[in-house]
């Protein structure tokens, strides 16, 4: 008599009660794995005949090595170790978790689109990777991870990894009876890396890495791969071509080659979606914007043409990220530059606080690109003129001997700083609240000055000591000109502040 047609006229008696019958589930390796109903709920039971004595050793190893760990959701629960015998017939069994359906029942997305391929394939990845990791970090190699061994739990909506008969457990934290040696061919061929083909190879955490890639591929794709022609996604979802590049690197052939862990996958996954800054591309944009604008642009050159002004400031707007650039005053201040724009009257905003009427600029195209840089000659301005909100004109005391103004502009005038930090102004007899996300801070240079521009990372916006810096500029304010030796001075005096992000790649 079959074990299910025992079942089906007898219950299942163990040393945690009685279970009832219920269904076929299938195959797991050597054992039957079969549904049962104790009270209302179901569970997967798992019989293995005895008569081989490694693979019984491996079946107990399988509950006794895993039910040492901590439990997790991406991990497939057992509860119970048992024996029972069947007509005469011993079995081992294991009592575990029911779950819904294996990720091989439930098929491939292949046929889907992109969209629902990225959404449903990171799913599954993130919750493979979530399983595994938990694995290794308790010294697990799974060594058989394939669709048959993925389990879907409606209920948390998410997947599990199970079928831990064939895993490798640490010597060093498992006391086991089966000795897995290392000339066993273990799992199977569709999933399984390379060397563990190969007798002898020690397990290692790569080989389940390249499995979780199969995984995927065959989900995603609808096949395993095998060797080299794999095409790569070029499709215009991001998502997929990351899931894409995950797979690629998981099941390269090298082990060295893979992720070593699914921490790197992480961090691969990551640098993708936020890509580190090209240090360089600041330094290529600034080269391309002098360039557009000065046709044959020497080293050091200078101009108070105003159309060769616009073009640059302009060229630099739309070439260059403003967030890529430092600016430095006269005085030693700094900041970022964040934003460069045109004005009305003339006037550029700068750094979305400076307005400034731009009267030459000096341009340095270091022959290397890389300390490049322009200084922007600013001319004298008038004083804001500062209004009620009645349009009233306020009279301000001392503006000749101010050097440099500031004001808030709001609602299209400008208002006193203080009176804007105050969060209400009088409209007639009404007292108005302030919305800040309408305010602007606005300063004008009331002297001649100078701001002078660098990418991030060059040693002029690196250099902690602002001396060599303020000197530089007072004198190109002072002369309204500059020369190569004061430059070459400048250079010898901040170039060790360089970042290494550029100097590497000297």
């Amino acid at each position: 008599m079959s074990i299910i047609k025992f079942f089906q006229k007898n219950p299942l008696y163990t040393s945690v009660g009685n279970f009832t019958y219920a269904e076929d589930i299938g195959e797991g390796g050597n054992a039957k794995v079969l549904a049962f109903k104790k009270g209302n709920l179901l569970y997967a039971v798992k019989f293995l005949p005895h008569g081989q004595t490694s693979s019984l050793a491996r079946f107990r190893d399988e509950f006794f090595c895993a039910a040492q760990i901590p439990s997790h959701p991406n991990v497939a629960r057992a509860f119970h170790l048992d024996q029972t015998e069947i007509e005469g017939k011993k079995y081992s069994l294991i009592i575990m978790k029911r779950y819904q359906e294996n990720l091989h029942r439930i098929g491939t997305i292949s046929s889907e689109e992109d969209g629902a391929k990225a959404q449903r394939g990171w799913m599954l990845l993130t919750a493979l990777c979530s399983g595994v990791d938990h694995l290794h970090t308790h010294e697990i190699i799974h060594r058989d991870i394939k669709p048959h061994n993925i389990f879907l739990d409606k209920k948390e909506d998410t997947f599990v990894v199970g079928d831990l008969g064939i895993a490798h457990f640490s010597d060093d934290l498992y006391a086991r009876e089966a000795a897995t040696k290392h000339a066993d061919r273990l799992a199977n061929f569709a999933c399984c890396a390379p060397e563990q083909l190969i007798p002898g190879t020690v397990a290692a955490r790569t080989m389940d890495i390249f499995a979780l890639g199969q995984v995927l591929n065959w989900y995603i794709r609808g096949s395993f791969i095998r060797g080299g022609g794999r095409q790569p996604y070029h499709g215009a979802n991001k998502d997929l071509e990351l899931l894409d590049r995950i797979i690629d690197r998981c099941i390269k052939d090298n082990p060295d080659d893979r992720f070593q862990h699914v921490g790197k996958m992480h961090e691969f996954a990551a640098e993708f979606r936020n890509p580190p800054k090209d240090a360089w591309a600041p330094i290529r944009n600034l080269d391309q914007a002098f360039r557009s604008s000065v046709p044959q642009i020497p080293e050091l050159y200078e101009t108070t043409d105003q159309k060769v002004i616009n073009r640059f400031l302009k060229n630099f707007a739309t070439r260059c990220d403003p967030h890529d650039y430092w600016y430095a005053r006269s005085d030693g201040g700094d900041n970022k530059l964040d934003a460069i724009s045109e004005l009305e009257g003339r006037r550029w905003l700068v750094a979305k606080i400076y307005e400034c009427h731009i009267e030459k600029i000096i341009f340095y195209k270091y022959p290397g690109e890389w300390q490049s840089f322009f200084v922007l000659l600013i001319a004298a301005d008038s004083p804001f003129e500062i209004t009620d909100s009645s349009g009233k004109k306020a009279m301000r005391k001392n503006v000749e001997n101010w050097t440099e103004d500031a004001a808030t502009l709001y609602d299209g005038r400008y208002m006193e700083v203080a009176d804007a930090e105050n969060g209400y102004f009088l409209n007639g007899d009404e007292m108005i609240e302030i919305d800040y996300s309408k305010a602007e801070q606005r300063h004008r240079f009331l002297k001649d000055d100078a701001l002078l521009i660098i990418p991030h990372g060059s040693g002029i916006a690196g250099c902690s000591d602002r001396t060599p810096i303020k000197f530089f500029l007072r004198e190109v304010v002072n002369s309204k000109s500059t020369d190569k030796n004061k430059i070459i001075k400048l250079l010898d005096a901040t170039t060790r502040y360089t970042s290494s992000d550029i100097t590497d790649r000297l």
